[in-house]
């Protein structure tokens, strides 16, 4: 396994691979410029799934009485409580995410990286600044665009 590891993109793929890179004994530096999980945590699968299960829980209480259960009151979606409830869901995940990181020592940088030079990265920190991340392979996880979405 190659000693240094970079990785630009923390989504399913990126962070799965930092995770194994590191246990293969690579020091491995995983840099996002979003929020580390990738679009199906923030933004598709995880959040519509939340949302989704929230709209069949309430379809069979409004057909409750179909399975033979009664019951009292108007069921509606309490849309503060269903979004935050959304987001807790993705801030709890993401946290999982960045444990599983720090478990395996893998250095996280919140940024833009580009590549400088052969074997070698320039990241531009959210925070200020910018790092120099030398490497000996360089894995792109950074997803993808719609052509719609690129323009």
């Amino acid at each position: 396994m190659s000693r240094n590891v970079a990785i630009f993109g923390a989504g399913p793929g990126g962070y799965i691979a930092a995770i194994r890179a590191a246990q293969l004994g690579a020091a491995v530096t995983l840099v996002e410029r979003d929020n580390v999980g990738g679009t199906c945590l923030n933004w598709g699968c995880i959040p519509s799934k939340v949302l989704k299960t929230t709209a069949e829980m309430l379809d069979n209480l409004r057909r409750a009485k179909e399975f033979g259960v009664e019951g009292a009151g108007d069921f509606y979606p309490d849309m503060a409580r269903l979004m935050a409830r959304k987001q807790k869901v993705v801030t709890d995940q993401a946290k999982g995410i960045q444990a599983l990181l720090k478990r395996h020592k893998i250095r996280y940088l919140q940024g833009s990286g580009r590549i400088a030079r052969p074997n070698s990265a320039t990241v531009s920190l959210d925070e200020g600044g910018t790092v120099e991340v030398p490497w000996d392979r360089l894995i792109l996880a950074m997803g993808s665009l719609t052509l719609r979405g690129a323009g």
